[in-house]
């Protein structure tokens, strides 16, 4: 994809992310759909696999966009628990956790594929 293309879903995934987000907790979706929260770290994790290749191109290696996601998503679990814990008063549960940490680098994963396959067009492009 060309970066003018990937800037523009780069920005058009977040605001559908957004989107989503603000109608998921209108319409209670994290408590009455189970699987709606994997659905939504699958996506923050590509958005963010996405951006990473936005940001980085070309010279971003695949080891940057895992350990970017991760770091992300690290960073939001502890927000989630500072949060859930200093005002909610709901006790730490580590296997949605590694659930949600597991759906981030997923997401991550599907834009390294992504990457992956670029590069393979490019460099098949540049061989004929």
């Amino acid at each position: 994809m060309a970066p003018k293309k990937l800037s523009v879903f780069v920005a058009g995934f977040i605001f559908f992310i957004l989107i989503v987000n603000y109608a998921a907790m209108k319409f209670y979706w994290y408590y009455s759909i189970p699987w709606f929260d994997m659905l939504m770290h699958f996506f923050g994790g590509l958005w963010l696999g996405f951006a990473f290749i936005w940001l980085y191109q070309p010279g971003i290696s695949y080891l940057k966009i895992i350990a970017g996601v991760l770091l992300f998503g690290v960073f939001w679990e502890v927000f989630e628990m500072v949060i859930h814990q200093s005002f909610l008063r709901d006790p730490f549960d580590l296997s949605d956790t590694l659930s949600d940490l597991f759906f981030d680098m997923l997401g991550g994963g599907v834009a390294v594929f992504y990457l992956i396959n670029q590069k393979r067009n490019e460099r098949d492009e540049r061989s004929r």
